[in-house]
């Protein structure tokens, strides 16, 4: 069936449990989504929801409502079941139970008598089993919900060529009797809402399921009672058990157990989304358009290209030029050869430069002309590096005198390497606690530190960069800070985990980046202050000339890196139709610290004392303010040093 919503909303909103709230409020009354349990298998997940209790989140939980909401007619395969149990009557139109029993006590009987009657054997599976809903997730868009009697497979499928629509497809199993077999020897099962006359039908899909399904209640079967700690006989390996939190603020009650199951990687950045939507834009520019198939063939070529030339796990690969789609590449090129990806600050001397390289011990250095001809000039500037890829193709550029150098164009480089990825990487199973990229600061206080920052680090704050940048399939952010800068690159790789377009600017001014939020409706903007000054006074310039400036795409301008004006803060308010949005942060934590919310953004009410503020710390983080000397916390108003730990 086709939705009017992107095929991720759609999944989404059925691997959590929260989405009986929003899309079955009325399983509510019998179905217990607050006690509901998961497990998680890397990408892949399970969550076992008690039947016939109801919910807790419900104001006046009551069993006679549950009954008669679960009796109805038309309550699905449940519903039918209850009403056929020997405790269930209806009296003057109103169903009751004898004998003092509970609706699930009434539903676990009347399954096991169903399944004696049709020939099934029940006797090696739990209550639980009987009567529960077991709801399986299948990275990255399989949804199967199964229980003893029945099971139901789903599908969601993105649209050819608009995100904004999406395939809903659907099938019902029943467990036939042998009898019923026998009477329709090429069905076992009973489907409905199939793929038949759909775009993209597949009819082997019924024979799939039918397999899947065997397989299925095969382990539903095997598994040993529910319970913290208890082993699962026949799966590939231990889950972590994880209970569902109460779903108030649940992201931020328990942040570690919800993002665990994100399972992010910075290798599979591109091919996550290739996998399923290869043609989706990744990258919009002057040069261009790059959808996430070919974004992700790219980066497969560098890392082809680095394994052959002795990239290995670990080894740091320098990235030294503005240009931000090469760098994309090269950085998730280097994730799958093993290696770790070190952007260098184009903006500093190359002295500053070679201290960067030396420190890194990087013995690749991806570059231009123009830098690798000033870093030959600086003594000892090239020292451990062994191949320096060109990006502008003037390979002719000499090495300095006895250097040990190869130098290659970036695209003579790639050539002739395979688009596939590389059984290395594909087999592996990367430590979340690897090095999987390493930034240098700023050097403000001394000298630049390269931080090493984990896939786990990575892992655990990009669920909640996307939530607070409001960024999902339909966004578009516009590169504007440099990948070297930890905003820059969280922004860059935030956008294609969100599975969402980085446009490119022509140039990193003012009026261009007026003019590619109007060409390109740029919805999300990450500023460094001046920049969002500079962009505002611009807005200011062309509505004095009479220009129009329609800027109605947008939707978020987040802000920070410096102090900020209550003008400009006044100035963003008038110009600006979206919300703002202040972060706070170091690239020791993996950026953003603290953020002041959008709705904090107001001048009456106090707001205007509140703009002074960096905001409130993430859930993702612990904050605290100390005294420098003794190490005690300060009392709330003094002065303090501010202490961090970051989850991950």
């Amino acid at each position: 069936m086709p939705i009017a919503a992107n095929w991720k909303t759609v999944v989404d909103g059925f691997v959590e449990v929260y989405h009986l709230q929003g899309i079955h409020p009325q399983l509510l009354r019998f179905l217990d989504d607050v006690n509901t349990t998961y497990e998680v298998w890397g990408r892949h997940s399970a969550m076992y929801m008690p039947m016939g209790v109801p919910s807790p989140r419900l104001k006046a939980p009551d069993d006679d409502v549950t009954l008669r909401e679960l009796s109805a007619k038309g309550s699905g395969y449940h519903g039918k079941v209850l009403r056929s149990s020997r405790y269930f009557r209806e009296v003057d139109g109103k169903a009751e139970l004898t004998d003092g029993v509970s609706v699930r006590q009434a539903l676990i009987e009347a399954g096991r008598a169903e399944a004696e009657e049709l020939g099934r054997d029940y006797s090696g599976l739990t209550d639980a089993q009987v009567a529960d809903d077991h709801h399986y997730f299948f990275f990255p868009n399989v949804i199967m919900n199964i229980d003893a009697g029945h099971f139901i497979a789903s599908r969601i499928r993105p649209h050819a060529t608009d995100p904004e629509q999406c395939y809903f497809d659907m099938h019902v199993f029943d467990w036939l009797s042998p009898e019923q077999k026998a009477a329709r020897p090429r069905a076992a099962c009973r489907g409905r809402a199939g793929y038949r006359g759909r775009p993209g039908a597949r009819p082997g899909l019924h024979r799939a399921a039918h397999r899947a399904a065997r397989t299925a209640l095969q382990r539903l079967r095997e598994r040993a009672p529910v319970g913290p700690g208890v082993p699962r006989p026949g799966l590939p390996h231990q889950p972590r058990r994880v209970p569902v939190p109460r779903m108030t603020g649940a992201l931020r009650e328990r942040p570690g157990d919800v993002l665990a199951a994100r399972d992010f990687a910075l290798h599979r950045l591109a091919a996550d989304t290739a996998q399923v939507s290869p043609d989706m834009l990744a990258l919009l520019g002057p040069a261009g358009a790059v959808s996430y198939g070919e974004l992700e063939a790219r980066a497969r070529r560098v890392a082809h290209a680095l394994r052959e030339d002795g990239v290995a796990t670990g080894t740091r690969v320098a990235y030294l030029a503005e240009e931000v789609g090469r760098c994309l590449e090269v950085l998730i090129g280097t994730a799958q050869a093993g290696g770790v990806a070190v952007p260098v600050n184009w903006r500093l001397s190359a002295a500053e430069v070679a201290g960067i390289l030396l420190d890194s011990q990087a013995p690749v250095l991806v570059t231009t002309a123009d830098f690798f001809a000033a870093l030959t000039r600086e003594p000892e500037a090239l020292t451990g590096v062994r191949l320096v890829v060109l990006l502008d193709e003037q390979a002719a550029a000499a090495p300095p005198a006895g250097a040990d150098v190869r130098v290659i164009g970036y695209e003579e480089w790639t050539a002739d390497r395979p688009s596939t990825t590389l059984a290395t990487h594909r087999d592996a199973k990367r430590d979340p606690q690897d090095v999987a990229l390493q930034i240098y600061t700023s050097g403000t206080t001394g000298r630049p530190k390269g931080v090493m920052l984990t896939g786990a680090n990575l892992a655990a704050s990009l669920p909640e960069i996307c939530h607070m940048w409001q960024l999902d399939t339909s966004s578009r952010m516009l590169a504007v800070l440099p990948l070297f800068h930890i905003a820059g690159v969280g922004a860059a790789i935030g956008t294609l985990y969100a599975s969402a377009t980085l446009v490119l600017p022509e140039r990193v001014a003012a009026a261009g980046m007026v003019d590619a939020v109007v060409t390109h409706g740029v919805t999300n903007l990450v500023l460094a202050s001046v920049l969002l000054q500079w962009m505002l006074n611009e807005i200011a310039a062309r509505k004095e000339r009479g220009e129009p400036v329609p800027l109605s795409s947008l939707r978020l301008v987040a802000y920070g890196a410096a102090p900020i004006s209550q003008q400009v803060l006044r100035d963003a308010l008038q110009h600006l139709p979206c919300g703002l949005l202040q972060v706070y942060g170091l690239t020791e934590c993996v950026g953003t610290i603290a953020v002041l919310q959008p709705e904090d953004h107001t001048l009456g009410n106090g707001g205007t004392e509140r703009l002074r503020s960096c905001g409130r710390p993430l859930p993702t983080l612990e904050l605290r303010l100390v005294d420098s000397d003794s190490g005690a916390v300060v009392e709330r108003g003094d002065v303090g040093e501010v202490q961090i730990r970051s989850r991950g």
